[in-house]
């Protein structure tokens, strides 16, 4: 059985290098900061991973590296779970448009600092006290950033991403309990072997929120439309002061992409695009598309 449950970390960890090499494409292509703090906080999830793998490790090949491979372990973990502690609130300030006061960050430091205690404690003295705590300490935190992701969602500007957390809301919401009702059965007295030895709704935790965001990602980079920008001249550009995110704007309104189009393509809601449009509007002094479109293909 340990065999199976070390190739289904070795998958989830798999997965994850992928995730992370998406969201930083993602950054790449955007430049949205939401995209840049989710990599840092799954690198977190990652460096977790690895702490978890090599656990199973050690118990499947007792007798390898026994000396350092424990220690190994206690400090990734520790690392993990400080950077998922640091990274989480960044995360959802950024998605709700929230400014980091000092006080947050004092508290956010604090819990950071509350978690590496809880993983290294759960790793010195391993039972289903320490384990139980370190677990709701976690669970307290992602239910933290899910209220306020909820009660801030129409601060949300895209509606991928809107859908997106509405999914891992969801997700995240049904599997956090399911893992504390098995931490909390394996320590009955009677409780079955599986649920005692293996962490069976980690892993598929691990798993199934990999294989969400993989689909959420195939939606965003690899769709149909994805944005390529238009060669538009350099004269239009210097003389109006056009920005990058308008350069795209307009080159999709030279292929005649509607507004609802470009905010799919651009990953933004159309009222955005319309604030966009507005503002190239008054840049250029023109009234619609098609007086734009003369300005741009104007030999002056």
């Amino acid at each position: 059985m340990l065999p199976i449950f070390l190739a289904l970390y070795i998958l989830a960890f798999s997965m994850g290098i992928v995730i992370f090499t998406l969201s930083f494409l993602a950054f790449k292509r955007t430049g949205h900061a939401s995209y840049r703090h989710f990599s840092f906080f799954f690198a977190g999830v990652i460096v977790y991973l690895v702490a978890d793998t090599i656990s199973l490790y050690n118990r499947v090949f007792t007798g390898l590296f026994v000396s350092t491979l424990p220690y190994i372990e206690m400090v990734l973990s520790a690392v993990g779970n400080g950077v998922i502690g640091y990274m989480t609130p960044i995360l959802v300030y950024a998605l709700v448009g929230f400014q980091f006061t000092p006080r947050r960050r004092a508290l956010q430091i604090g819990w950071t600092a509350l978690l590496v205690v809880l993983g290294v404690a759960d790793d010195l003295y391993p039972g289903p006290i320490p384990t139980l705590v370190d677990a709701l300490a976690l669970a307290l935190l992602q239910f933290h950033g899910i209220g306020i992701l909820v009660r801030n969602f129409k601060r949300i500007d895209s509606p991928i991403l809107k859908s997106l957390i509405r999914s891992i809301a969801a997700y995240v919401s049904v599997m956090l309990a399911v893992i504390m009702a098995q931490i909390v059965a394996r320590s009955l007295p009677r409780a079955p072997a599986v649920l005692r030895e293996y962490g069976l709704t980690l892993v598929a935790f691990y798993i199934g929120a990999m294989v969400l965001l993989l689909v959420y990602a195939g939606r965003f980079l690899f769709r149909e439309g994805a944005t390529v920008p238009a060669l538009l001249p350099d004269r239009f550009i210097e003389q109006y002061g056009i920005s990058p995110r308008e350069c795209e704007i307009i080159s999709m309104i030279v292929r005649g992409y509607s507004n609802r189009k470009i905010g799919e393509t651009l990953f933004i809601s159309a009222m955005t695009v319309k604030n966009h449009i507005y503002h190239i509007y008054r840049k250029t002094g023109v009234e619609n598309k098609v007086q734009l479109l003369n300005i741009i293909n104007s030999p002056k």
